[in-house]
């Protein structure tokens, strides 16, 4: 899906991110405030509350971008967690008519989000997370199909909504190569609560649930 007219904003705002993180990175203690990059695929769904449609199965994703953490307490056991991502989400719904949608959706997320972290045990740190997804729509493209619809597929962003969020949950690990260079790996259901669409869309009340595999490095 073409990122539609937001290329110039997205390099304006990952610089903007990298500059203040890198700036508090500068003045915080070692180990209280990390860095790190990820990419992760995601296997997204959409769950349809409204009569005559229905979920249609999963569609593969991913998204990718910048972490942030801010570690506290006497170990470091605790973190506040944030980024700058951009966040594919995709979905499927289908009518009682047969008439078939598939969404991709693309947005700017910034999450914020705790991690419960325990101590390292041989070279790895076990955390488990909870919080919120906040994304901002950037881009959105429909495929249409059924039995009275030539298949298709179009540009929709006037039809979903600017800003949605997820309550999110997760566990995984990171594993320590040297120093504060760590690879990490975990699970994240992000278990969405607001509308995808604008009611004048007349779609209905449909809201999107993602399983995201995180695979990223933490410096």
């Amino acid at each position: 899906m073409k990122n539609i007219g937001s290329t110039n904003f997205l390099k304006i705002g990952l610089s903007l991110v990298l500059i203040a993180a890198f700036n508090l990175s500068s003045k915080a203690q070692e180990k209280d405030f990390r860095l790190g990059l990820h990419f992760s695929p995601n296997f997204g769904w959409f769950k349809a509350d409204a009569d005559g449609i229905e979920n249609d199965g999963s569609v593969i994703n991913y998204s990718y971008g910048l972490i942030t953490e801010f570690n506290f307490g006497s170990n470091n056991n605790y973190a506040v967690s944030t980024g700058f991502s951009i966040f594919n989400q995709s979905g499927a719904i289908k009518g009682d008519d047969g008439t078939k949608l598939k969404q991709s959706l693309q947005y700017i997320e910034l999450p914020a989000v705790m991690k419960l972290k325990s101590n390292e045990i041989g070279y790895f740190t076990y955390f488990g997370k909870f919080g919120l997804s906040n994304k901002f729509n950037i881009a959105a493209e429909r495929e249409l199909d059924g039995p009275t619809i030539e298949k298709n597929t179009e540009t929709n962003k006037s039809d979903v909504i600017f800003y949605n969020a997820s309550l999110v949950v997760g566990f995984g690990a990171e594993y320590n190569l040297s120093g504060n260079l760590s690879l990490l790996a975990g699970l994240d259901f992000h278990n969405g609560f607001i509308n995808v669409y604008d009611k004048a869309s007349n779609i209905g009340d449909v809201k999107p649930f993602n399983i995201t595999l995180n695979l990223g490095v933490m410096f």
